[in-house]
């Protein structure tokens, strides 16, 4: 679970996922922001940029994701 950067009134909130394909890890990610934001009141999220996708590390099988969003 990422924090909230605050730059020029922007709030960039960064969330992270695992999943058993790049696109599972991916909405894991966004989910992570969206369940963030929303505690916070705000529920309409965007991606700010293109996700970032690591693949499986030696001996495992789950793909890992992080985006940054901006939410209102």
């Amino acid at each position: 679970m990422g924090t909230p950067a605050i730059a020029d009134d922007v709030v960039l909130w960064n969330g992270f996922g695992r999943g058993r394909t790049a696109g599972r890890a991916i909405d894991k990610a966004i989910d992570d922001v969206e369940i963030m934001a929303s505690s916070e009141g705000l529920f309409h999220c965007e991606l700010f940029e293109e996700p970032v996708v690591w693949p499986p590390a030696i001996g495992e099988s789950s793909f890992t994701a992080s985006v940054n969003m901006i939410c209102e």
